[in-house]
């Protein structure tokens, strides 16, 4: 979620501006998606359910998410975070000490795992973290692989991924299928976070839901992440953002299908949302299984697009929000803990007050608001509180580990 911070203790790291940016880009889908669906988190859709249920705005409001949000920032930033993994493995190949930088590297996966599991329990059951954390431990062991092995194991990852989602989406058309004739029920409010009335009975909830996603992420959407790394740190491997005039043929195919099938891909979801939401309950699993289809292909089309426009000076609002990528770690974790104080039951209880159009609007406001403070801090060349967090941790680390290498090192008697 947030780029690697400047470390005194480690090896300089390398920086491109377009993965900065296109990071913070990422995040305003993360924000919208996550606020507007919270109050009814963890019962709703992943783009939450209109309200008012027979509000044709609200359904507009939701419908417009699905086609422009929804499975579009995730896959986009685990891209990015193999990238980012690419870049820094770079920098550690011209260390002096490989394998001190990739212990090193292993230990601020390691943090970050422990800052995933705290933020998952005990603030919000949709933490993104723990993928990273898993991921980035396993493109740690592929991470001096020579391309042909990294394309082999691609081309495996990509297979099982056919697979899980073939076993998913099976799944969930014979559970639909079963519960046709069932009578509908609304869904109870005391299971949502907006419906809970005390902090004991969300954590409770939260610790419930997150362990449930923990395990349906190693089981079946494990596959999907790490594909999408692994593709994002192969492209890091080869400069395709950094140096796209060495690819642009390649890009231009992407731009072209990409697009071609990924629009048509984005529209077609949005107008199933529109028809399936508010209609049966049921029908709104099938949601979350053909949501992952929309994704890859547009966001392949739009970034073969930036590429070959970042080197001409296009795309110069994107551009300008790069500083701010350098604090996305804390942009997401503080709106997780302004979603938990405000939305839910026992903070302000503003998801129950609140209607699609007024969750929409407050997300939108979060998010420049949040935008405005990481832009102004990267700028300054600040960095937000949990990257300094990391940072701090993994200096300690590093210190902690250093008499264990020096000792190992030393030539025997």
């Amino acid at each position: 979620m947030a780029a690697e911070p400047s470390n005194p203790a480690s090896p300089r790291r390398s920086r491109a501006d377009i993965v900065d940016a296109l990071r913070i880009w990422a995040l305003l889908g993360v924000f919208i998606v996550n606020f507007v669906s919270y109050p009814g988190t963890p019962m709703s859709t992943p783009i939450g359910s209109p309200n008012p249920a027979n509000s044709s705005f609200a359904l507009g409001i939701h419908a417009f998410i699905a086609t422009v949000f929804q499975g579009k920032s995730y896959p986009l930033l685990m891209f990015l975070f193999g990238y980012s993994f690419a870049l820094s493995m770079r920098s550690l190949s011209s260390a002096s000490s490989l394998e001190a930088a990739l212990l090193h590297r292993k230990g601020r996966m390691q943090i970050l795992l422990a800052l995933a599991l705290v933020h998952g329990l005990f603030v919000y059951m949709g933490d993104i973290l723990t993928s990273y954390a898993v991921c980035g431990l396993i493109l740690l062991r592929w991470g001096r692989r020579p391309m042909h092995s990294l394309m082999r194991a691609l081309k495996i990852v990509l297979v099982i991924w056919c697979m899980s989602y073939l076993v998913i989406t099976v799944a969930a058309a014979g559970y639909t299928y079963s519960q046709l004739d069932e009578p509908i029920v609304a869904p109870d409010a005391a299971a949502t976070f907006a419906g809970v009335t005390s902090w004991l009975a969300f954590l409770r909830l939260n610790a419930m839901a997150y362990a449930g996603n923990a395990i349906f992420m190693l089981l079946f959407f494990l596959p999907e992440l790490l594909a999408l790394s692994l593709a994002g740190f192969i492209c890091g491997r080869l400069r395709l953002l950094e140096r796209p005039q060495r690819w642009t043929p390649l890009l231009r195919c992407l731009r072209f299908w990409g697009l071609t099938i990924g629009i048509p891909l984005c529209i077609g979801y949005g107008l199933l949302a529109w028809k399936v939401l508010g209609e049966r309950p049921v029908f709104e699993g099938m949601l979350l299984a053909m949501g992952t289809l929309t994704g890859p292909p547009v966001l392949a089309g739009l970034l073969a697009a930036i590429a070959l426009a970042w080197p001409k000076g296009g795309w110069a609002w994107l551009r300008a929000l790069a500083p701010a990528g350098r604090n996305t770690l804390s942009m997401y974790l503080g709106l997780s803990i302004l979603m938990a104080l405000c939305l839910s039951g026992p903070g302000l209880g503003w998801g129950q007050r609140l209607d699609s159009s007024g969750l929409f609007g407050l997300a939108l406001l979060v998010y420049v608001l949040a935008l405005c403070w990481a832009w102004a801090s990267g700028v300054r060349g600040q960095l937000g509180p949990f990257e300094r967090l990391i940072s701090a941790a993994s200096r300690r680390l590093d210190a902690r580990r250093a008499p264990q290498r020096a000792q190992s090192t030393l030539p025997p008697a």
